[in-house]
This record gives C-alpha cells, structure tokens and sequence, in this order.
C-alpha cells in the first residue's frame, strides 16, 4: 500500500482547516467577551494565584526557594515570558495566547486524525469536537497548566505517531526527540512520564511484527527523556539549589488519592493547613508539615530535600493500601468508572457554575465527554481499516497509560483534559465511519454502529453509582473572593451569602464573610461572625486575628490586643498577626513589647513598609529623632502608602 502522507489532498486539507481555525476563533471570540465582562476575569484565585506568584518572581529575577521544586516549572516560565512582554497586562496576555493554543490544539488533533485516518474529512471532524466543547474552552480562561499541556500532549502525540509511521534515515535521533518532547510535556505536569512506557511496549509489537533489531530503536526515546529531565534538574538546581527532575508533588498525591476517605476525585487533605503572607499551596504545606513531624517522632532529623519528602508518602500509602486491600480495590473500580463518566468532576471552579451563571457561551459548545466515549471505539475500527497500526498503537497505548495514571490518583476534569486530544482523534474517525456506512448504503451495519455508540454513551452519561455532584457553594465563594480584590464589597457580600446557604460549615467561606462585612464597615455583624465562628474552630488563628481587627475599630483596644496574642499563640509568626499586634503595642506605648515583635517580624519575613514605619514612631518615643527620620524616610520609599496608613494610625487616640 502507498504511504499516505496527507499532501495528495493537501488543497482540501488547507481549506477545511482554514474553516477549522476562523471557527475556533470566532467561538473564542464570543466566549472572551462574556467572560471579560466576569468578576473572575484575570482574577488569579488558588492555583492561578500560585502560577502566578511563581511566573513573577521568575520574570522580576527572584529567587524560587519558597516554591521548593513542589510543581513543575514549564508553565511559571511560559507565563514568565508573557508577563515579561507585558508587565501590566500579563494574565489577560496569557489568557488571550492560551485560547490561541486552543485552536493550535484543534489544528494538531486534526493533523493527526488525518493522518491517522488516512482521511482528511476524519481530521476536519476531529478538530471541530474539540473546537465545539466546553471543558477546553473553559480551562483556556483560566490561569492554569491544562490549556498549555493539552497543547503540548496533542504535539507529543503527533510526533510519536509520525516516528511510529515514517521513522526516515535516522530513526534513532527521531525517537530520542520524540523522548525528549515527553519529558518536556512532564515538566508541565509530571504524570506525563507514565507515557514514556509506550516505548518498551512499542519496541515489543514491533519486534513481533518484523522480528528485527531495528525494532528496538523506540527505545531511544529513553536517551532523549533522560536529557531534558537532567537539564531540568540543573535549571532547578540553580534556581533552588537543589538537582530535581521532576517535582516532587507526587508522593503526597499518592497518598491523598489512595488514603481512607478517599473519593477519587478531590485531593483532600486529612487537616486543614495554613499559611501567612504570599499564597501557598496547602497540600504542599501539609506534606511537609507531617514530613516533619514523622522524622521527629522516629528521632530523626528532617531533611529539606523535596525528593525525601514525596518518598516518605509513597511509602506511607504503600502502607495504607496493604492495611486494608479491599478498602483500596473498591475505591479502585470507583476510579475506573470515574475515568468514563460524561460529568466533568469540579477541582477549583466548575464549569457548570460558568455554564449557568458567567458564560452562556459554554451552554451551546455541544460537545461532551459522552460523545467521545461513544464515538471513539468507532474510531478505533476505522483507523484498523486504514491500515495505520502503528499509529494506532501509539494512541490507545496512551490513553491506557494515561487512564491507570489517573485511576492510580484522581480522577477530575482538569487532570482528565490531557485525554481530551487523543479521544477526539478517535472520536472523528468514528464520525467519518457512520457516514460512510451510512453512504455505502449498508443499513445494518449503520445501525450497529449507531446502536453500539448509543449503549456507551448511555453508560457513560448515567450517574450508576449514585455519586453526589457538587453544589455550587464552592464557586459562589470564589466568586466573592474574585468581587472582593476589585473592591465590589456589595457583590461579593451577596455572592458569599449565596455559598454559606449552600453550605454554611465552610470554614474558609466563613472567614471571608466576616472579612466582607468588616469591609462594610458593619463590625458588629463581623464581630457576631466571628465570635460564633470560634465556638467551631478556636484554634484557628485567622479567626482571632480578624476578631482582633474589629475590636480595633470598636474602640476596645485591649481586647483587640488579647484576640492578636491568642491568634500568635496559635501561630506564633503568624504574619498579620504579628504586624497588628506591633501597631497595637506602639500605638498603646508597650515599647518593649513592640520592640521584641519588630524584632520577630525582621527575622521571619524581612523588611516591610507598615513595620518601618512602627520602628520609626519607636525611635521618636525613645528620642531618637534622626533614627526615627531616617526609618520614616525608608518607609515612605518602600510604600507610600503603607507607610501613611500607618502614621494616621499612631495619631489616633487609644
């Protein structure tokens, strides 16, 4: 059989895919207006929050310890370039370069289905399932690895398949690019490397096939993964200096998708964890809290290196699995079924919650994971008929490969996303084979085939196991954080009483409505919020500390300082805390006490304009007036604002 190689009909393919990408925009188009007009628009909540931290201390030149080699670091440097090109526009940039990844995605599926195919109408159907679905469209808008590693899986996957198909004069150096794009996709999300067993796999179908040597040459692939990974372990080392690969977040997420109580979906750590100061990820946080407090209970001394820390959990799940196996196979089949269902399981935001409330535009993307469930089986037996085994091979190798990562952690949209391209290669060749059954005119088969696709899609589509979705309390909360940062206080008021309706045992939730209402100016009411929020969770020290804040502007000054003291009791470098307390303390004349807790604050989180500026009201009540001069100066340079805040502060009567 000749090769097929796409140009015979390259003029038809030229003019479909032009059609693809002016639709791919066109969508992209009307969904950016709608959710520019959405309090979350470039508003970095969680996740985002963190990428974002991360990509602008890598564009300002900082230094990248606080991150730790926790998560991988591709995506921070994409963003870094953006915000780079554009310092005061950066998210929206990186949100109007991820739609256009978008369509670069469906232009690559669409390559590849053809290819695949044989067949330039399977790659024009395969580029429009993912042009008209909700789930790509939605992650493109958020600041959020999946849109960019979608892009780079469906770039990997077309260059496997190409070596797979025509390996050329130098096989060898193809594939070891072909490793080397693996591991570049992993350094955007690590659980890409399971994809590089598809290359003992492949070597082995292929030795079967033609019983030569040359068969072997997929494992070059190994050469190239292992180049990139080290260059990535030494541009780590660099900028945290520490030689690491790969990050070192999967040991924990081991352990929180197999742990007791696990659900399969959500990564829910066993307590809840907190921080002070810049965003941080609270998995991170528990993972080496509980790292630490292990190595103390077994008299051993805690090390800092990040790879020490993911293998003690996956020893610790190990462990957890073997104590009770049945527990495990159970939760197991539920992640198997987890992997069909059609429901696009909510990690941070839903995209139901935009479907109904922000971007109606996602309403009328038709495409759903069902369709592609249903559609895809057929497309495996239409790429058999086409003869190209290999790149067959290829494409389901990974998505088994890629569905026993998910099984073997979590299982939700976002992290299911990367299977999007794969599916939608398949589920194109299923739709060019209906319509040519249904065009050669062979009803029995059509109807086979139309009969088998509706029975999967059906399983798919059916919630079986009776799981509970979630509720939208979740996002309403997030989306009074997101009214909040833009200083709509009213909204966000209303949003947040919309998710503790839902589910008022939200603690985080619970905190912000006190913090909403204490932007109201209602203390009272924030007062009343927090105080009943202390029956529930006393040792909560953001709690305290907020209570303190309203006692400030009640007028009881001792009691704010008593709610400071227990909150630095809690947590005694609690960052807030700390800086309120020292104001208290000056403001009151305890210039001992603040000088002890300028000199705790110092220590733990360096210079700050507010704590400049207490130092220098100390100096000028101690006499020292040029001291105090100076300390004022600097606070002004570093804040100018801050810094008159914080002045205005220490003129009001106690």
């Amino acid at each position: 059989m000749k090769e097929y190689t796409g140009l015979e009909q390259l003029p038809k393919i030229r003019k479909l895919f032009f059609y693809l990408i002016v639709i791919g925009i066109v969508i992209r188009c009307f969904y950016w207006l709608e959710h520019e007009a959405s309090a979350f628009f470039a508003v970095p909540l969680l996740d985002e929050n963190y990428y974002d931290l991360f990509a602008r201390t890598l564009a300002n030149g900082g230094s990248l310890a606080m991150f730790g080699g926790f998560r991988p670091m591709l995506y921070p440097f994409f963003l870094s370039i953006i915000y780079r090109l554009n310092p005061s526009g950066g998210i929206e940039t990186a949100l109007f370069v991820q739609h256009l990844l978008g369509v670069g995605t469906a232009v690559v599926i669409a390559l590849l289905s053809a290819r695949l195919f044989r067949d330039y109408l399977a790659g024009f159907f395969s580029g429009l399932l993912y042009l008209a679905a909700a789930p790509p469209l939605f992650f493109e808008g958020e600041l959020l690895i999946t849109a960019f590693y979608v892009f780079l899986v469906s770039v990997t996957l077309y260059a496997h398949c190409a070596a797979s198909e025509r390996p050329g004069p130098r096989p060898a150096l193809i594939w070891f690019i072909c490793g080397a794009l693996t591991a570049l996709t992993a350094e955007a999300r690590a659980n890409m490397l399971i994809f590089s067993g598809i290359y003992p796999f492949f070597s082995a179908y292929l030795f079967v096939k033609n019983r030569r040597a040359s068969s072997l040459t997929p494992m070059a692939a190994f050469a190239g993964a292992l180049t990139v990974l080290a260059l990535f372990g030494a541009l780590n080392a660099a900028q945290t200096g520490k030689f690491q690969m790969i990050p070192s977040a999967g040991g924990v997420n081991f352990y929180l998708g197999n742990k007791p109580g696990a659900d399969g979906m959500i990564p829910r750590q066993d307590r809840h964890t907190a921080y002070r100061g810049v965003y941080q990820d609270s998995v991170e946080i528990f993972a080496r809290e509980e790292y630490n407090a292990a190595m103390k209970t077994e008299g051993k001394k805690p090390g800092s290196d990040p790879g020490a820390i993911s293998r003690y959990w996956t020893e610790r799940t190990i462990k957890t699995i073997l104590a009770d196996p049945v527990r495990w196979l159970k939760l197991m089949a539920r992640k198997v079924w987890l992997v069909v269902w059609d429901y696009e399981i909510t990690n941070n935001k839903s995209v139901y919650f935009f479907e109904d409330e922000e971007t109606p535009v996602l309403r009328l993307t038709p495409v759903r994971w069902f369709m592609l469930a249903a559609l895809a089986p057929l497309g495996v037996i239409m790429a058999v008929r086409a003869g190209n085994k290999n790149a067959l091979f290829i494409i389901a190798g990974f998505l088994a490969l890629y569905a026993v990562n998910l099984v073997m952690f979590f299982v939700n949209s976002r992290y299911r996303m990367a299977m999007w391209p794969a599916m939608t290669v398949l589920a194109g060749g299923g739709i060019r084979l209906i319509w040519q059954t249904y065009r050669a005119g062979n009803a029995r088969r059509f109807f086979g085939y139309a009969f088998s696709a509706c029975a999967i899609a059906a399983i798919s589509a059916v919630n079986w196991p009776g799981i509970r979705t979630e509720n939208y309390a979740r996002d309403f909360y997030f989306r009074s954080l997101a009214d909040y940062s833009k200083g709509d206080y009213k909204t966000a008021l209303s949003d947040i009483r919309k998710g503790l309706a839902l589910d008022p045992e939200d603690m985080e939730a619970g905190i912000h409505y006190g913090s909403v209402l204490f932007a109201l100016r209602s203390f009272d009411e924030a007062k009343a919020v927090f105080s009943e929020m202390l029956l529930k969770y006393p040792r909560e020290p953001r709690i305290w500390n907020n209570l303190g804040a309203v006692y400030e502007y009640l007028g009881d000054v001792d009691a704010a300082r008593e709610a400071y003291i227990n909150a630095l009791a809690l947590y005694p470098v609690d960052r807030l805390a700390l800086q309120n307390l020292i104001l208290i303390e000056v403001r009151t004349g305890r210039i001992a006490d603040a000088v002890s807790r300028i000199d705790v604050f110092r220590r733990h989180y360096g210079d700050d304009a507010v704590v400049t500026a207490a130092e220098s009201a100390v100096r000028a009540a101690l006499g020292d007036t040029a001291g105090a001069e100076a300390l004022r100066n600097k606070a002004y340079s570093m804040d100018k604002n801050a810094a008159q805040w914080t002045f205005a502060y220490f003129a009001l009567k106690t």
